[in-house]
């Protein structure tokens, strides 16, 4: 059985992106590379992420927002103060690479780091998206992967095809 804070963990990335609408393959938490779950990439996002077709720097927050969410999702559930990151060992959370990886973003866009981690805080802060969190990680204990528009469902974000 998967244990639960994997699920959260993924489930934090996953809904982050459907959330800030970067698309993306999959998100699972069967154990691969060495890694205990992955949210991965699709042509798409990564294109989104090249381009950027809205404003410069928006799709690089975003892409960091997405690193962070993980990390700060499963911080959360583990009751962790999110207003207080200098005190978070973010390596209990499996997030050392994560928040290195949005630690690169930020500083490649000339953003504080804090503020990105902030925005994740407010996100999880809202109600409806942390019980969007536990629903996805309910789904991922139960079947391991879920495509975007699996939990684009779950959480209620239908998209239309153009």
């Amino acid at each position: 059985m998967t244990d639960y804070r994997v699920c959260i963990h993924e489930a934090g990335h996953a809904v982050a992106s459907s959330v800030l609408g970067i698309p993306y393959a999959c998100v699972s938490v069967s154990p691969r590379d060495g890694h205990l779950g992955r949210l991965s990439p699709s042509p798409a996002s990564l294109e989104m992420l090249l381009s950027d077709p809205i404003d410069g720097d928006w799709a690089a927050a975003s892409f960091a927002i997405v690193c962070i969410a993980g990390p700060a999702a499963e911080a959360a559930y583990m009751n962790e103060r999110l207003d207080w990151p200098a005190s978070i060992d973010w390596s209990e959370y499996g997030g050392a690479k994560d928040i290195a990886s949005a630690h690169d973003i930020a500083d490649g866009i000339d953003v504080k780091f804090e503020s990105l981690l902030a925005d994740a805080a407010r996100m999880w802060s809202e109600d409806r998206v942390w019980l969007a969190v536990q629903r996805v990680a309910d789904r991922l204990a139960e079947e391991t992967l879920l495509t975007f528009g699996a939990v684009d469902r779950l959480i209620g974000r239908e998209r239309s095809v153009a």
